[in-house]
């Protein structure tokens, strides 16, 4: 068989459209392209003299023994088996033979129609089980949706979304069409099969692009990375506590930064960087720590050392600077020096909406929610609660205003 006679193409109708695959094949061998063979998604013609060919679709399986007869049956009829797609099975004869049609009993079609439902149904549910899978395989928590719904996040969603909505509008319109077989035994033709491929190809298009956004964001932004992983803190003020407003002006003058390791990374015990979200389009990140010089003498032969992680997030809304407060109580992203143990609601919230505290020895953990603004604030070090807490009073009110 030579390459030339041979076309190859994509099976661009579902299963279940067996009117729109009957009236495309037929259109095919009417142009001289007769169907030979089917693989996933494929169909396969080979060049011939144009010829006017019924085509049928029926819906059993046919290597099951039960339904050898039913075969067995239509190709006594003058049906020639071609090919299937799963359960669909293809038949052909020509038009002007005097060879009765497939589908004589409307209520047994329907039955046979009624197997594709089972697979649409799996169809429907596989991308909502993906979708669980992935969330509890990458313990996805409320707090990283929130902070993480860039563009590629909403694509992600806008795919899985319309993939669900594509999988029930198939399982509806098999619904309606196993409906109109009960009125008539077949479908008023011509079927335009043309519009529904024209649809399958927008659909295939939208889909090959969503992932290609998708994936090719993951390529190319370390690719495309401007700056370091941690970049360095700016001077001046900025929307996040500083160990400035913690030590006392003597202590963090003496204070000498501690270096971090990170070769062309920059320092990940001192960085500033900003990033946002849809739902958060403000988040600001800073790690700070120092070495604080003892009194002299030998029994402070090494200087205390002060670890600061301040994280501020400005939601669009209370209600989402709420949900991600609680969020972040119980689950957060985890740096040197920060507690992975959830916090616990405080009784007494200072005069914030929302207060959440772990305190041991001399390490101070806090989610504090007021207004638009969440504060995600670790401190290693010698000052008291009281301070953190009148600090970051401080910075909400006068640095990003009240709320």
């Amino acid at each position: 068989m030579a390459r030339k006679d041979v076309r190859r193409m994509f099976w661009w109708l579902e299963e279940w459209q067996l009117a729109e695959q009957e009236a495309w094949l037929e259109g095919m061998s009417a142009q001289g392209w007769h169907l030979v063979k089917t693989n996933i998604g494929r169909a396969t013609f080979q060049r011939g003299e144009p010829q006017a060919f019924r085509y049928r679709c029926d819906v059993f399986k046919a290597d099951d023994w039960y339904e050898e007869e039913r075969l067995s049956l239509y190709q006594e009829a003058g049906w020639e088996h071609v090919s299937n797609r799963g359960l669909v099975q293809i038949f052909r004869a020509p038009v002007r033979a005097a060879i009765p049609e497939i589908h004589t009993d409307p209520g047994e079609h329907v039955r046979n129609i009624r197997k594709l439902l089972p697979g649409r149904v799996v169809s429907l549910l596989f991308p909502l089980l993906l979708l669980v899978i992935g969330i509890y395989a990458y313990g996805v928590k409320l707090a990283e949706v929130l902070l993480g719904t860039n563009w590629v996040v909403i694509v992600s969603a806008l795919f899985f979304l319309g993939w669900v909505l594509l999988n029930l509008a198939a399982l509806l319109r098999l619904f309606r069409y196993i409906a109109q077989l009960r009125r008539q035994q077949r479908p008023i033709r011509p079927v335009h099969w043309q519009k529904q491929m024209r649809r399958a190809r927008v659909r295939a298009a939208l889909i090959a692009l969503a992932l290609l956004l998708i994936w090719g964001e993951k390529i190319t932004s370390p690719l495309l990375a401007t700056q370091p992983e941690f970049p360095p803190i700016p001077a001046g003020d900025l929307p996040v506590l500083r160990l400035s407003q913690i030590l006392d002006s003597d202590q963090y003058a003496a204070a000498i930064p501690n270096r971090g390791f990170f070769k062309d990374k920059g320092d990940v015990f001192n960085f500033y960087k900003q990033d946002s979200s849809l739902f958060v389009p403000e988040q600001y990140y800073l790690a700070e720590s120092v070495a604080v010089p003892k009194e002299t003498g030998p029994a402070n032969p090494t200087p205390d050392k002060a670890y600061l992680h301040c994280d501020a997030y400005r939601a669009v809304s209370p209600g989402v600077a709420k949900a991600l407060a609680k969020s972040l109580a119980q689950e957060r992203r985890f740096y040197p020096n920060r507690s992975s143990s959830p916090l616990t609601a405080a009784t007494d919230t200072h005069g914030f909406y929302g207060l959440w505290l772990l305190v041991t020895d001399d390490q101070h953990d806090l989610v504090a929610w007021l207004g638009n603004w969440v504060y995600y604030l670790s401190y290693n070090g010698k000052e008291a609660l009281e301070l953190l807490l009148h600090a970051l009073q401080y910075n909400v009110v006068h640095f990003n205003g009240t709320p």
